[in-house]
């Protein structure tokens, strides 16, 4: 049987190709941009920056900046890039072209959404570009649909679907707390949508379904 992490498994997902195509070449150009001094006022311009946001109503931002990355930075791209390659080829394959784009839009939404209220609620003000909210939601997706299969995290620890959700979500929460300069509101925000689309919990049936068990079972517990 074919690994499902293939050069293969890339040649039937044309959405993380193209995707994969632009990322590199938006960082490229904006590097060349920036470096001979050409465009650098339009990086800019598309990073998302909550003030521009809210005061200039710069709302673009609230999308372009997932194609952008720290071009001081490679691995940042790279990093990124990796991730959406070996997770979201697979969920793309089972879910079919138009899920997943509707997928990868609304990941970064709810992440510039996070950073715009992280922004209101007074937590951080800081410009941010990168496509890490759809990997974040693409590794909870990948994550709640596949909870008993092993991964190997940097090729030697295996861990399951599941524990992957919980290990990436509690690296978060360390991330939040500490000084780093890392948007943990993005990835939160990636997060969110991940767990709410796969889930199911847009909708109102289904949540309320999910709230009637956690009651169900919170019951019996106390009564054991």
């Amino acid at each position: 049987m074919r690994h499902p992490f293939s050069s293969h498994a890339l040649s039937r997902a044309p959405v993380v190709k193209a995707v994969l195509i632009t990322l590199v070449l938006m960082y490229v150009l904006f590097a060349l941009s920036v470096q001979l001094d050409l465009g650098a006022d339009f990086f800019y311009l598309c990073v998302l920056n909550p003030v521009e946001v809210f005061e200039n109503g710069y709302f673009w931002q609230l999308l372009t900046y997932a194609f952008l990355h720290d071009i001081s930075n490679p691995v940042h791209l790279l990093f990124n890039g990796l991730i959406f390659f070996l997770i979201g080829s697979e969920l793309e394959i089972r879910w079919g072209n138009k899920r997943f784009i509707f997928f990868i839009i609304a990941a970064i939404l709810g992440g510039s959404l996070f950073v715009c209220l992280s922004f209101l609620i007074g937590l951080s003000d800081q410009p941010v570009t990168g496509f890490s909210a759809v990997c974040l939601g693409l590794i909870v997706a990948w994550g709640i649909t596949y909870q008993e299969r092993l991964i190997y995290v940097f090729g030697m620890i295996p861990i399951s679907g599941l524990a992957l959700v919980f290990w990436t979500l509690g690296f978060e929460v360390l991330y939040a707390l500490s000084i780093s300069h890392v948007s943990s509101a993005l990835h939160f925000g990636g997060m969110a949508v991940g767990a709410i689309l796969t889930l199911g919990w847009w909708r109102p049936n289904r949540l309320k379904k999910y709230m009637q068990q956690m009651r169900f079972t919170s019951h019996r517990d106390r009564w054991n």
